[in-house]
């Protein structure tokens, strides 16, 4: 028993063996599989994170670009906006003057003379200088900044080309038709403004040929006033003389008038004063004709034959005379 019982550890020794084998062998493949795994998530990592760095700068450069275009856009925009309201703030200066002056051409046409005030010249001065002020405003350039500005998307790939168009698109297109709708809005108030300045224009000859009229008329009837009062003060006749001829001096220095480089003081005001002032004076000479003239002496029986005189029975002769004045109307005076 003793004998077949001796060899049993000898399976013992050799399963110890063969566990140190596989030990041994699984420690070298743990250790390679420590190396293997980190350079496989690195290798990913560059593969992987490479491309999608390009690309997450492509989509900033896109938005970069996409924001300056926007905002070059709004400002043309608000340019485009801002030139607009100067071009009707200008055509209604021009309405405004337009209207003014045809004011003074009915009042001057009207042979109103004297109405045509230094206040009313005045308020026509103040929308003459507003008007040239307006339109000496650069709005035309503007405008023609405002149309030629480039909108193509900024340089890059197709990649970016694309993210370009497809940010804000809708936006961006309602950007550009108001911008194209506020150039033709101006293009409109270009015309009107051309046909504003061309009645102001026509206004202004009308305001030249009323003033020429009125002052030739004016002094014909101041002449004529002379003239025929003949009981009239001297002071009052020599007044209304030297009224005449300043009127005529004012109105054959100062015609046509020139509206683009005018004085301090512009011709028509003086040829308003000079006008205003005759016609004071030609009131003087009627006043003080009525004042000296002698009272009439009582009407004889017989009729009057209708002649330039009369008897009145009694051998004396007395003559009419007819007065008249700037202001259309004829007085009948003896003499």
């Amino acid at each position: 028993m003793n004998h077949d019982s001796a060899p049993g550890p000898q399976p013992a020794a050799a399963g110890a063996q063969t566990t140190a084998g596989d030990s041994s062998g699984t420690g070298g493949r743990r250790r390679l599989l420590r190396w293997l795994v980190p350079a496989a998530v690195l290798a990913l990592l560059v593969g992987v994170g490479v491309p999608v760095g390009a690309w997450a700068a492509d989509r900033a450069a896109a938005a970069e670009a996409a924001s300056a275009d926007a905002a070059r856009l709004d400002a043309a925009v608000a340019g485009a906006t801002e030139a607009s309201a100067r071009f009707e703030a200008t055509a209604g200066l021009a309405i405004e003057f337009s209207e003014t002056t045809a004011v003074g051409v009915r009042d001057l046409v009207a042979g109103r003379t004297g109405e045509f005030s230094a206040d009313a010249a005045g308020a026509l001065t103040g929308s003459v200088d507003a008007l040239t002020a307006s339109l000496a405003a650069p709005v035309a350039q503007d405008a023609a900044a405002a149309s030629s500005l480039d909108w193509a998307p900024a340089a890059g790939d197709d990649e970016v080309r694309t993210h370009y168009e497809q940010l804000g698109g809708e936006e961006r297109e309602a950007a550009r038709r108001e911008l194209s709708g506020e150039v033709q809005r101006l293009d409109g108030l270009a015309e009107e403004l051309d046909t504003a300045e061309a009645e102001v224009r026509a206004a202004v000859d009308a305001v030249d040929a009323a003033i020429v009229a009125a002052a030739g008329a004016g002094a014909a009837a101041g002449a004529a006033t002379i003239a025929a009062s003949g009981y009239a003060s001297a002071e009052a006749k020599a007044a209304l003389e030297q009224s005449v001829a300043a009127l005529q001096a004012v109105a054959g220095t100062s015609l046509p008038l020139d509206w683009t480089g005018r004085a301090e003081t512009p011709p028509f005001v003086e040829l308003g004063a000079a006008a205003q002032g005759y016609v004071d004076a030609a009131a003087a000479v009627r006043d003080s004709h009525t004042a000296n003239t002698p009272a009439p002496e009582p009407e004889p029986e017989e009729s009057w034959d209708g002649g330039d005189g009369g008897d009145d029975g009694s051998g004396s002769e007395y003559r009419w005379c007819y007065l008249p004045d700037p202001f259309g109307f004829t007085y009948q005076v003896p003499c």
